[in-house]
């Protein structure tokens, strides 16, 4: 079974961008995007994972019930592996028994369980099928206890998944609607997974698996961030109904109502500079694309990019690549200059 709230999850499309680096005799950093490769793959494409071990990338093909595997080397599929039905998302783990991909198979035919195909990167075959709850929609790996995580949409739970046996540990009822998207704060060892149905934000200690606290926050949550440097760790919430940002302190769990930042249009997507301890947040529906000092919880400036489908950032460079509409732009965090697109 899939409820209602699966439609409003943007499709990702797949693409290969190439970065050219120049250094000229001051060593100042530039570069230019160029699209060079167009990978086919099968029926609908929704989420991606890379293995560094093995320089492969995994894509799941919700209507083709396989995850594509592409050698990074040479851009090309190397092979389709039969997982469940209606794959969707999908998340790389480094476990103590190997580098294995995660994926959660939605089965809208099966309204009572569905299930997370495991694959070795190393064979490149399917050596686990667990059993899980009802519309896994997103997986989140925890490499300080060896679990992964997975929010089940439509039986209000999330699983942890022992990835050494490969077998469900353990079932944390949310009792809330509709858990969705999850962040892991490392520092304090919870995870929050963010109830779209319900509209609060539920929180996991992950040293003992158990719920502590539920914290409402209305206007549609979709989307959590952590950010944290010495002096703070927070969590950050787009809520779209309400068109700002909830704060959450988590080492206290306590909602910072004086930090809500608001004034944002649609917020949608988001990603954490931790050198420069900015947030960037994408909306859909606005023409510019806010970015928030964290150290003060306020808005410092906004990019012009609007209807924002994804954001990474990448440190080594202190860039941000942002998908909008049909294009890509990287843009410089230090000055949050666009410098191409």
């Amino acid at each position: 079974m899939l409820t209602h709230y699966y439609k409003d999850i943007p499709i990702y499309l797949i693409l290969i961008i190439s970065v050219y680096q120049i250094f000229d005799f001051q060593f100042e950093y530039s570069f230019a995007l160029s699209l060079t490769t167009t990978i086919p793959v099968q029926n609908d494409p929704r989420f991606s994972a890379f293995d560094n071990e093995t320089n492969k990338l995994y894509v799941t093909n919700h209507q083709s019930e396989n995850v594509s595997v592409i050698d990074g080397a040479s851009d090309t599929v190397i092979k389709n592996i039969k997982v469940g039905k209606d794959p969707f998302h999908l998340i790389h783990a480094s476990t103590p028994t190997g580098e294995k991909i995660y994926v959660a198979n939605i089965d809208f035919s099966d309204t009572e369980q569905d299930s997370i195909s495991v694959i070795s990167t190393s064979i490149d075959e399917v050596i686990a099928d667990i059993p899980i709850g009802v519309d896994p929609q997103f997986l989140l790996y925890n490499p300080d206890n060896h679990k992964v995580y997975v929010s089940n949409q439509g039986s209000q739970s999330v699983s942890v998944i022992d990835t050494v046996t490969d077998t469900v540990e353990k079932t944390i009822l949310l009792r809330q609607s509709g858990p969705s998207q999850m962040a892991y704060d490392s520092i304090n060892d919870k995870l929050y997974v963010v109830n779209i149905g319900s509209d609060s934000v539920s929180i996991i200690d992950t040293n003992s698996n158990s719920l502590i606290k539920t914290i409402t926050l209305g206007g549609d949550p979709g989307f959590v961030v952590f950010a944290s440097d010495l002096n703070y760790q927070k969590m950050y919430v787009a809520n779209r109904g309400l068109d700002n940002i909830a704060v959450i302190n988590s080492q206290s769990d306590q909602l910072l109502s004086n930090n809500t930042i608001s004034g944002i249009t649609d917020p949608s997507v988001m990603a954490f500079d931790p050198i420069n301890s900015k947030l960037y947040v994408g909306t859909s529906s606005s023409s510019v694309m806010p970015v928030i000092d964290t150290d003060n919880d306020e808005i410092i400036t906004s990019i012009p990019i609007g209807n924002v489908r994804h954001l990474i950032y990448e440190p080594t460079h202190q860039i941000l690549y942002v998908a909008h509409g049909t294009e890509i732009s990287a843009i410089n965090t230090v000055n949050d200059q666009i410098i191409d697109t």
